[in-house]
């Protein structure tokens, strides 16, 4: 966040950047015919409000996703390979849920007709996957669970994509800075509350349909905010415009990178293996910390101390990820300072972050053993 953060301060002549859940960047235009009002920074961050919902989805069903399937019955392999959904649905769905929002005509404006339908889409997604269990038996329930997660990621980025840019269409240019703080801080309390909701019950897989209920309902709650305060005006298309294709946004990105500097190249490339670690982190932790660290199973009878095991782990990843995301509130204020102030350059600070995530990766897989505090210290960092 603090990257895209800095990214929008220097555009100062292109469409505003905001911030998302994956790290990259969503270009939002501004909607023709906009009012030239001034909106309310108050509205401003009840409109984004639903960021913090979004959040706190992709928190609690990252983690747990691969340790439910377990539960389900799907092995390990499967489990793991199973999580590729995300990344390989996000890559196609943004940009052409973007592009349909940008061009849609609705007289309910652009976006919330986009964020209704995805809405809908995650709650009926969110309940079939987690009630998998209760409407089949063995195998069946992970063959009816599984291409259903690929499904629910699909409906969870036509949810989140037009949030970004409704805030960049009703924001003026002196608001977007603002607003990316905006975003900032509601993507830590969101990361806050998913690792909170673990805490609810001692081993969440097990109660998959009442925790994802609770956090449908949140974000209903939130985008009803939205709904209540946001004010669009209609796009009206032009008679002699061209169409274009769903997929014209994927082709224009492949076109825009194969034209590129070899910077961009380079920096493409250090930004996959950052994000090689922070999916580790944020999906296989909470599996490192039962089954590693404290050397529980999910699957071992009740009142064993294999089992007790496997609740003291999640208690202390939740634990851990709550510091996390604390953490991760002060240090990106703090970067986005320092890079507005130029104290540092850009490249220093991204060198830094990279290096402390090393050091803590390296200390997790080779000196925590079975410490669950050095464990949730790692994890923070």
């Amino acid at each position: 966040p603090a990257v895209t953060f800095v990214a929008q301060t220097n555009t100062i002549s292109r469409p505003p950047l905001l911030p998302s859940m994956g790290g990259e960047v969503a270009v939002a235009s501004k909607a023709k015919g906009a009012p030239g009002a001034v909106w309310p920074l108050w509205k401003l961050i009840l409109i984004a409000l639903p960021q913090l919902g979004v959040q706190v989805l992709w928190c609690f069903i990252g983690p747990n996703s691969a340790p439910y399937m377990l539960h389900l019955g799907m092995g390990h392999a499967l489990a793991t390979l199973n999580n590729v959904a995300g990344p390989i649905t996000g890559f196609f769905t943004g940009p052409i849920v973007g592009a349909t929002s940008d061009s849609c005509t609705s007289k309910y404006g652009r976006r919330r007709p986009v964020i209704l339908c995805g809405l809908i889409a995650t709650w009926v997604a969110g309940m079939l996957f987690s009630s998998a269990e209760h409407f089949f038996e063995g195998s069946t329930a992970v063959y009816f669970a599984a291409p259903m997660y690929w499904i629910m990621d699909v409906t969870i980025n036509i949810l989140q994509t037009p949030h970004r840019a409704l805030v960049a269409d009703l924001a003026s240019e002196e608001q977007q800075v603002p607003m990316q703080v905006v975003f900032v801080f509601f993507m830590a309390v969101g990361n806050f509350l998913g690792f909170s909701i673990m805490q609810i019950y001692d081993v969440p897989v097990e109660h998959m349909l009442e925790l994802m209920v609770g956090i449908c309902l949140l974000n209903t709650l939130c985008i009803a905010v939205q709904f209540l305060v946001a004010r669009e005006v209609p796009l009206q298309r032009e008679a002699d415009a061209p169409k274009k294709s769903l997929c014209a946004p994927v082709c224009d990105v492949a076109k825009a990178v194969r034209g590129s500097p070899r910077l961009l190249y380079h920096l493409a490339a250090v930004q996959c293996l950052v994000w090689v670690g922070n999916t580790a982190w944020n999906i296989y932790g909470g599996q490192w910390f039962t089954s590693s660290v404290f050397q529980g199973d999910q699957h071992a009878p009740e009142g064993s101390d294999r089992k007790d095991a496997y609740r003291e782990g999640n208690a202390a990843f939740s634990h851990g990820g709550q510091a996390r995301a604390v953490l991760q509130l002060i240090s990106a204020l703090a970067i986005i300072m320092l890079l507005l102030r130029r104290w540092l350059r850009p490249r220093l600070v991204l060198a830094l972050c990279i290096f402390v995530g090393c050091v803590a990766s390296l200390l997790a897989a080779f000196a925590v053993g079975h410490s669950g505090a050095f464990a949730m210290v790692c994890l923070a960092l």
